[in-house]
């Protein structure tokens, strides 16, 4: 592949970056994304609003020799090889990489428009620096482990945490260890509740929930799980193989493989396994030989998270290393 163009600056995009340039593959290389900084996920949920490991990704890109766009894709026709931009003019493309992760599941809630309210796949934390600056109370609705991994960061943060959910069955024998611990960080807990409202003006003010009830909150994330960030093309994507879709050029990479992704409850990231894809997806673009999964050794993005890992899990988060 003499020409790759990237679609998604976040941690499998660059790793994918890394490995053809230390390799010094001979390739044109142009990333696209619609942020200017790149944080990873971990940092976001454990570390709300800390902006100090952030990677500016125009000045990263041009280190690597790369094009970097930065805008927002409207479509992508794959047939025709074309990118439709927001703002800029349609690209052309030879070999297109969708690293572009996932996406939270929109829910039912009025008020997303307002400042304080994020999805987590949607949490800017330039911007949630500031509101954290200025807010004291927040609300986190929890349908996985990482709501609760959140609504704990927050609370270090010294604010006023409650946590909404509609269950937390999906803890299994754990359920009892982690409510224990969130009666000791002092987090409200409004079991059997579902956000109807984040209210307020142009910020959200408070939150309205079903049953009813009314609490103030000026910051309020939506933990709903996810799902593949696919929804640019204009026609139907099938991920066929790790790697490789329905059209010829068009090539997956990373999170955006994981087609199970919407029965996860406990999300791992492991940037070992992300570089070792990587690497194997490096090989492929010099080799033009698809890979042998069975024995490269390289990640399963389906791979199910057990009993065993769960417990280590919750057994760190119950001694407050989150």
């Amino acid at each position: 592949m003499k020409k790759i163009t990237i679609l998604g600056a976040g941690v499998s995009g660059l790793a994918l970056i890394e490995e053809i340039r230390a390799k010094n593959i001979p390739c044109d290389i142009c990333l696209i994304d619609k942020e200017a900084y790149f944080f990873s996920k971990r940092e976001i949920i454990y570390f709300p609003g800390d902006i100090s490991k952030r990677i500016d990704i125009s000045e990263w890109a041009e280190a690597k020799g790369v094009e970097f766009i930065f805008d927002s894709v409207e479509k992508i026709n794959p047939k025709r090889r074309k990118i439709y931009f927001k703002a800029g003019e349609s690209r052309s493309f030879d070999n297109l990489v969708i690293a572009s992760g996932l996406k939270s599941k929109k829910l039912p809630i009025k008020g997303e428009h307002r400042e304080g309210f994020f999805y987590l796949s949607d949490i800017d934390q330039i911007k949630l620096k500031s509101l954290l600056k200025i807010s004291n109370e927040a609300c986190v609705y929890v349908s996985t482990w990482l709501g609760l991994k959140l609504a704990i960061a927050l609370a270090s943060l010294g604010k006023d945490v409650k946590i909404v959910t509609e269950g937390l069955d999906f803890l299994g024998e754990h359920k009892e260890k982690v409510i224990s611990v969130l009666n000791q960080k002092n987090i409200g807990l409004h079991l059997d509740a579902f956000i109807e409202e984040a209210v307020g003006e142009g910020v959200v003010k408070a939150v309205k929930l079903s049953p009813l009830m009314v609490f103030s909150s000026q910051l309020v994330f939506v933990d709903s799980g996810f799902t593949l960030n696919l929804r640019f093309f204009e026609d139907g994507i099938i991920l066929e193989d790790k790697f490789f879709t329905n059209f010829e050029g068009v090539y997956s990479l990373g999170d955006v493989n994981r087609k199970e992704v919407d029965k996860e409850i406990f999300f791992t990231s492991n940037n070992q396994e992300i570089k070792e894809e990587a690497r194997i997806f490096a090989e492929f673009a010099v080799t033009g030989v698809k890979p042998d999964f069975c024995s490269s050794g390289s990640i399963d993005n389906n791979k199910m998270i057990n009993n065993e890992d769960i417990s280590k899990e919750v057994q760190s988060w119950q001694s407050g290393l989150v």
